[in-house]
């Protein structure tokens, strides 16, 4: 396989010239997600595509002076006492170099950050085969991810008249000839596990469950790896969770997908992007904001808990999978949550978000998501120019700066996410007209 210098692979991702974005021609999309639902969903990305993609394997950062100046840290080696480092999985839609290079260049020395690099917008099934070597060269600490697409490898599947498990199994194939290196610690992620597998509906259950065992076996002779799955959810605006907490309940009680998911699947992230109308409210303390934060960004784990006997396999495997897949996606009006707002304000949001989980897994140490958490970083392809590139740079800076104080060993705690020691300034935003949704403290109880 082919390993170039860092230099060299800045240099040859800062050639390429990114394309305008445009709606794909997709009718599974154009008439459900792309028009706006419920849904908490990666989906919306697939109505956008970069025009070029088919032919550009490697699509730039939106900064390119940031990534041309870019050095990586002098000590990047993992101290022999980081023992238990914190797992950090990172969706990405785009600029994932420029991700990475902030992410590892403000980092807890005891952290593992796996990033997601999507496949081919005109191609669901083909990899970025350059942007594995393009992450892996900004640090050790960062683990590039080969996103698995399910609408993708579904046109395989039926076009080749093939069952789940081989279209897994081909995967890791594809895998293997891009240059993903599962022996060194990367793996893939399963984007995304639909409605219908939650609701039970025909084989969507037993299809994904065969889908990840071909992923994780892979072909003769490929060491077995388990990896990550997405897993769309609901609206935290959802007025209305009884049925939500019905269909759940059935879920949580089927002991052959949990059974699987344990053998198969390493992180379990259920999508969660909270939105900044539930929590902005004016006058709140960062204390009651966090809390109506977890009842939405914890519900799946905190449900499983609340269970009969009947849901000992997902609970167990939920406290050793489960995270939430939070939101860093701007400035976006749905599935990833309204996060319309300034850049201020998003910045706050982020830390919040972070401060939440963190002291969820502090005050349950026994439970879910112990020192596993995911944000969502996707820019807005619909918007463009200066002041998308300042924002979002903006937003990894203050993405790494919550993820590297509040995972650091020997002196990160929830605080950290809030800013570094002495600074903590970044949980306290407002948003005008923002109301906090009780309707998720439903799902703390069983019945």
């Amino acid at each position: 396989m082919r390993r170039l210098t860092l230099i060299s692979l800045v240099a040859l991702a800062l050639s390429i010239v990114p394309g305008a974005a445009r709606a794909e021609e997709d009718p599974a999309t154009a008439g459900s997600v792309c028009a706006g639902t419920d849904e908490s969903t990666l989906a919306i990305l697939d109505c956008f595509a970069a025009a070029d993609d088919e032919v550009d394997p490697a699509v730039p950062t939106l900064d390119q002076a940031f990534s041309a100046s870019w050095a990586p840290p002098s000590d990047q080696s993992l101290p022999a006492w980081c023992r238990l480092p914190a797992n950090i999985i990172t969706y990405t839609s785009s600029d994932w170099v420029r991700a990475a290079q902030k992410l590892a260049g403000d980092t807890s020395m005891c952290a593992e950050i796996f990033l997601s690099i999507p496949p081919l917008a005109a191609n669901k099934i083909a990899f970025r085969v350059l942007q594995d070597d393009l992450v892996r060269a900004v640090s050790p600490q960062i683990h590039p991810v080969a996103e698995i697409h399910v609408t993708g490898w579904q046109g395989w599947v039926t076009a080749n008249n093939k069952t789940w498990y081989e279209a897994g199994v081909e995967a890791r194939v594809r895998m293997a000839a891009a240059g993903y290196l599962v022996e060194d610690g990367e793996i893939w992620a399963v984007n995304e596990f639909s409605s219908a597998v939650r609701r039970g509906d025909g084989n969507a259950r037993s299809n994904m469950r065969e889908f990840v065992r071909g992923l994780h076996d892979g072909a003769p002779g490929m060491p077995a790896v388990r990896g990550a799955v997405f897993v769309v959810g609901l609206d935290q605006r959802l007025a209305d969770t009884s049925v939500y907490k019905a269909t759940l309940k059935g879920f949580l009680g089927d002991d052959d997908f949990w059974a699987d998911m344990r053998r198969y699947v390493r992180f379990f992230a259920q999508e969660v992007y909270a939105d900044t109308r539930s929590w902005g409210v004016v006058g709140s303390s960062r204390n009651e904001r966090a809390r109506y934060l977890n009842d939405y960004l914890q519900h799946l784990s905190v449900l499983a808990e609340a269970g009969p006997a009947e849901t000992d396999v997902a609970r167990e495997y939920l406290r050793d999978s489960y995270l939430s897949l939070a939101s860093a996606a701007w400035p976006w009006a749905s599935a990833f949550g309204d996060t319309d707002v300034s850049v201020e304000q998003m910045q706050n949001f982020i830390a919040t978000q972070a401060f939440a989980i963190r002291h969820y897994a502090g005050s349950h140490p026994q439970l879910a998501p112990a020192d596993r958490i995911g944000f969502a970083y996707a820019p807005n392809p619909a918007r463009s120019g200066p002041a998308l590139t300042t924002g979002t740079g903006l937003i990894l800076d203050r993405l790494a700066s919550s993820l590297h104080h509040t995972y650091d060993r020997g002196g990160g705690s929830q605080m950290g996410a809030c800013g570094p020691p002495g600074e903590h300034s970044w949980c306290d935003s407002e948003r005008d007209g923002a109301v906090f949704n009780a309707a998720w403290q439903l799902l703390q109880n069983w019945e």
